[in-house]
This record gives C-alpha cells, sequence and structure tokens, in this order.
C-alpha cells in the first residue's frame, strides 16, 4: 500500500479514522476537568484540625485555598474550624462540628445583583457580608435550625447559648423569621429563637453570652473594612487580650504562627485557581496544608 494509500485508510469513517477519532475524543474528554457539582463560588482562606468540603458526593479535606462550589457542603469535626471566603469577599467562618450547605450564590456586579442561600444544619457560625451588600438588587438569606434570617449587609453570629439558639448582630441588622414571626435585630442586639418557638424580642447581650458563640468558633473573618464592633464585642475582645497578657506574664511564651494569605484568580467570573503566600502574624487559625498554590 502506497502513501496516498494508507492517507485515505486514514480518512475512511469504517476503517482507522473512526477508532482515532474516538482515541481523541477521549484524550480531550481526560485532559478537561469534569465540572463539579456547581460553579466555583469561592474557597476555603482558613482552617484548622478536621474539617472536610463534600463536592458531589466526594468529600476532600479542606486546606487553604480548597475551592468551593455551588451545593458543596462544608463541614467541621471535634475541635475543627473554617473559615469561606466567597467571590465578593463575603466570610462565612464555622466551629467544631457545623456544616453548611451552599443552596445559591449568584454575584454579578455589572448587573447590581447579589444572592446569596446559605444553610447552617449545625454547629456556631459567623457571617460577614462582602460586596454583595453594595448591590442594588440582593437577597441574602441564612437558614439555621431554629429560624431564616434575613441579611441587610450584616456581621453576625448564630449558634447555641445556654440550651438556647442565639443569634447577635455586630453591625448592620437581620431579619429573624420563624412560626410565620418576623423580628428585626440591628446592630448590638440579639434575640433567642426556641427550636419550634417565634424570635424573641431584641435585647443586649452580655460578654459572656457573646463568648458562648464565638469561643467555639475560634478563627474569626478577617480582612479590612470591618465595622466596627459594638461596646459588648470590644469588651469581651479585651476580656480576652487580658488573660493572654496574663498567661505571657506567667512565663508562657508568645506565638508567632504562619498566616496564610490566599489571593483567587479569576476568569470570566469563575474561580480558577488561587496565589497562596505566607507571612507572620499573631492569627493562630491557619494549618499548613495550603502551602502550596491550588486550583480546581
Amino acid at each position: 500500500m502506497g502513501n496516498g494509500d494508507r492517507l485515505r485508510a486514514f480518512g475512511a469513517p469504517g476503517v482507522v479514522g473512526a477508532a482515532a477519532l474516538a482515541c481523541m475524543a477521549l484524550s480531550l474528554a481526560l485532559a478537561v476537568p469534569a465540572e463539579a457539582a456547581g460553579p466555583s463560588v469561592g474557597m476555603v482562606s482558613k482552617v484548622q484540625n478536621a474539617a472536610t468540603v463534600v463536592t458531589d458526593g466526594n468529600a476532600v479535606t479542606a486546606k487553604v485555598g480548597t475551592v468551593v462550589h455551588l451545593e458543596d457542603s462544608v463541614q467541621t469535626g471535634s475541635g475543627g474550624r473554617l473559615e469561606v471566603t466567597f467571590r465578593d469577599g463575603t466570610k462565612v467562618t464555622l466551629g467544631e462540628n457545623a456544616n453548611i450547605v451552599i443552596d445559591k450564590y449568584v454575584f454579578d456586579p455589572d448587573q447590581g445583583v447579589g444572592e446569596a442561600s446559605l444553610n447552617v444544619t449545625e454547629g456556631a457560625f459567623r457571617f460577614v457580608t462582602g460586596r454583595m451588600k453594595e448591590m442594588a438588587n440582593k437577597n441574602i438569606i441564612v437558614t439555621t435550625t431554629a429560624a431564616q434570617i434575613g441579611v441587610r449587609g450584616t456581621n453576625f453570629i448564630g449558634g447555641t447559648v445556654a440550651g438556647k439558639y442565639g443569634v447577635y448582630v455586630f453591625s448592620g441588622a437581620i431579619e429573624a423569621t420563624a412560626q410565620g414571626t418576623t423580628v428585626v435585630v440591628p446592630a448590638g442586639l440579639g434575640t433567642f429563637i426556641p427550636l419550634g418557638g417565634v424570635p424573641g424580642a431584641p435585647a443586649a447581650w452580655t460578654a459572656e453570652q457573646i463568648a458562648q458563640i464565638l469561643d467555639p468558633i475560634g478563627c474569626q473573618p478577617g480582612g479590612g473594612g470591618e465595622p466596627q464592633e459594638p461596646p459588648q464585642q470590644q469588651q469581651y475582645e479585651q476580656q480576652q487580650q487580658q488573660q493572654q497578657g496574663g498567661q505571657q506574664q506567667a512565663g508562657t511564651p508568645p506565638t508567632t504562627p504562619l498566616t496564610y494569605l490566599v489571593v483567587p484568580v479569576v476568569v470570566g467570573g469563575v474561580v480558577v485557581g488561587v496565589v497562596v503566600g505566607t507571612s507572620n502574624n499573631n492569627d493562630d487559625n491557619n494549618n499548613e496544608g495550603g502551602r502550596g498554590p491550588s486550583s480546581p
């Protein structure tokens, strides 16, 4: 068979050509990663101890830079702490034995649209709204075991306080709805919501009550531009600083752990990778799992 015959045989649809095209198609399919359960919406920005991200039924150990997708479940185990930073800069921090599901997330600054629906099924959490609060058309809902919370550009926490489910607002305001009753809670106040009951009237919390939610969370959302905390939160943080200062004077040497600085790489509105750097400060809520770059 001459060269011309060989070329004609390769191009014949019923002979080698079909097999070659099939191989090429398979190679291309393997080269392109399969789409996850949903588009990427953010990434893990802090993590401590046991935590996982479940995508399309597949659980992976959470590390700094692990990508979070729509419909993912983010979970922490005993002693676990985790922070997720969304594309608009919204930060959600989970305490130990917590679980959150990303039901909906839309951030389109060009159209002025911001929508998020998160379901916290277990554990304590803290929510700090990012750029989404600037959108003209926004709808941010956080559903908990006790109530549905409408978010108004807010920094707030939720969790169990002395056996009761409570939500406390540091800045902005929330609308807590349960059993057909809605209560607006402004900054500096909180509400308790009995399971199966209605939200109580907004009231001031003590530093000890705030601590019962903040302490299990551990790693608190960071980042510049956060609103000034109200006096109750300042009092709590001052108490913590005084205790730490007393421990150092007693002979406990101060530590300077490593902090990971995560910069997302976004192409066409989708997070395609991250750049991770390191610096030393006093934040002890990172682990060494995110030392290298990561991509979806």
